[in-house]
């Protein structure tokens, strides 16, 4: 009925069969339209992530999500009603903004075959994403059935606690997770002959260039490889030297488990203690609820992620906990999506600034839980930042790498085998051993299979998330003024780069720039410099 509703007013606008003003007014009609779509599959989402075995949300955001490119089309049909209209110069000083006209004139790119291959790539990548023990069917014992009716079975024969149930439920965990990886592989093969169709028939050289144009990666593709060059040069050899130093001493400390509620409350009092800026969107969201934070299991999604509730205008976050310290950086790291979200209306200006906004307030929040935590906890949560940060910086690093390499292998050749090639070459680039790292087992993540070329957005902004930290360092409440402005912007059109040095940092493609931030992480965890020509000369 939406999409209905938009070709209506593009018929209405094509014919002029009503006033300037009247298509105007049809129009601003169609924006609740437009937000109670995506108001929809949004809270979809989160359902389906609440439970996966959940059938009927599964089906509802499945059905939404086959039809977004249809509801796409849509969109752009009424832009390029409005571009070849009588009234075009009209529509785009009065709504739709400059170059409304030199984009739409000659039409616009959702070919009736691009729709009908997005909708394809979306079921895809619900099946994907719907590889639940309710749904994943395996043998055993001479039994087929999906895992969640084995396992009652079970329950009903055996005591839960018994060592024959405990038995079969751990056989049919193995059984299931073998084959949600089978089936994972055979989905990112099909995803990537689709998507390699997609760009081809959206006349783009290559879905590397749909992508960076889709997801608002507004710097060149030689801009992030040469980035992602120096991680193997700079950043790996810093962090296997404080991995086997000091990581890895804490790995083996079993971190205290933290309850939700201790979570929450414990990072509402330290939202306090930093400004209105940061506190007043966290009472907001308490206020109206704007959270599913709770325990992981087997049928929550295994992660955490921000998201917008447009007919609301209002964020939302949704985490599933480890019950560990861990937790305190996860939930900064999604109110950095979510502060972002609620100052600018979830304005999609850069997904790369986006994601400096959670990973800068998660590493800038650790100093404002001393006196709420402990010194041990503290210490905990500092030294697991700098691992995850040096760690974001290789591994998406070698997961954007790959997905640069695989996404231009011509689709007659994409293969199981010609993705394996591509993981060993991405290793091979970020310094990682390609003999262990050989097979695509190794990048089945849901970034890689769902939102492709988003990781590399993790790297570039955790190289930002860095120097505003050392830049608190430096002068105490520097960091938060310099996140406070990046959060508020005023201009809403600037590149990334832009936007970091508006702000009084240096661009994280700036050469030497991972040498240097890798340098400061060594110098603050152990004291002293690991390259020469850094700081005072002194190295490890």
């Amino acid at each position: 009925a939406i999409i209905e509703n938009f070709s209506l007013v593009c018929e209405k606008i094509s014919e002029n069969s009503i006033s300037y003003d009247d298509q105007l007014g049809e129009i601003y009609a169609l924006e609740e339209d437009y937000d109670e779509f995506l108001t929809m599959l949004t809270y979809a989402n989160i359902k389906t992530s609440k439970d996966n075995t959940d059938l009927y949300w599964s089906a509802e955001y499945e059905a939404l999500s086959t039809a977004y490119p249809s509801f796409s089309s849509a969109v752009e049909d009424l832009f390029v009603a409005a571009a070849k209209s009588p009234h075009a110069i009209k529509f785009e000083e009065d709504y739709f903004g400059e170059n409304l006209i030199e984009d739409y004139k000659d039409g616009g790119k959702y070919t009736d075959e691009a729709v009908l291959l997005m909708e394809r790539e979306a079921e895809l990548e619900a099946e994907y994403q719907s590889l639940s023990t309710a749904t994943v069917i395996i043998s055993y014992a001479g039994r087929q059935d999906t895992v969640d009716n084995l396992l009652d079975y079970y329950k009903n024969l055996y005591k839960t606690s018994s060592a024959s149930y405990k038995r079969a439920e751990k056989d049919c965990m193995e059984l299931y997770e073998a084959a949600v990886n089978s089936s994972s592989k055979e989905l990112l093969v099909e995803l990537f002959k689709l998507r390699r169709r997609i760009a081809d028939e959206l006349e783009y050289d290559s879905y590397r260039e749909f992508a960076y144009e889709t997801i608002y990666h507004d710097y060149g593709e030689s801009d992030f490889l040469a980035f992602a060059e120096d991680i193997s040069e700079f950043v790996l050899p810093v962090y296997i030297e404080l991995s086997n130093r000091i990581f890895n001493q804490k790995a083996n400390q079993k971190p205290r488990k933290v309850s939700r509620t201790e979570l929450i409350n414990n990072t509402y009092e330290a939202f306090l203690g930093t400004s209105d800026t940061l506190s007043t969107p966290f009472s907001y969201m308490l206020q109206h609820g704007l959270y599913e934070i709770d325990a992981l299991s087997e049928k929550r999604f295994q992660g955490a992620y921000t998201s917008y509730l447009d007919i609301y205008n209002a964020p939302f976050i949704f985490a599933s906990t480890g019950e560990s310290l861990s937790d305190y950086a996860s939930l900064s790291h999604e109110f950095g999506h979510f502060v972002d979200a609620y100052y600018n209306y979830n304005s999609n200006t850069s997904l790369d600034l986006s994601e400096v906004s959670s990973q800068a307030l998660e590493l800038l929040m650790v100093s404002k839980f001393e006196g709420i935590l402990s010194d041990d906890d503290v210490d905990f949560l500092l030294l697991s930042e700098m691992e995850s940060l040096l760690s974001t910086i290789i591994f998406q690093g070698f997961y954007s790498v790959f997905e640069h390499i695989a996404y231009d292998i011509p689709l007659d050749k994409i293969s199981p085998e010609t993705l394996n090639a591509a993981v060993a070459l991405a290793a091979d680039k970020v310094g990682l051993n390609s003999s262990y790292i050989d097979d695509i087992e190794f990048v089945l993540i849901p970034h890689i299979l769902l939102y492709p070329f988003y990781v590399q957005s993790y790297c570039t902004s955790a190289a930002v998330a860095l120097e505003i930290y050392f830049t608190e360092l430096e002068n105490e409440g520097a960091g938060f003024e310099v996140y406070e402005k990046l959060v508020l912007r005023e201009e809403d059109d600037l590149a990334f780069t832009q936007y970091i040095e508006k702000a009084g940092l240096a661009s994280p493609f700036e050469k030497d720039r991972l040498k240097t931030l890798a340098d400061k992480v060594h110098f603050k965890l152990r004291g002293s410099h690991y390259f020469i020509g850094i700081g005072n000369g002194n190295t490890t």
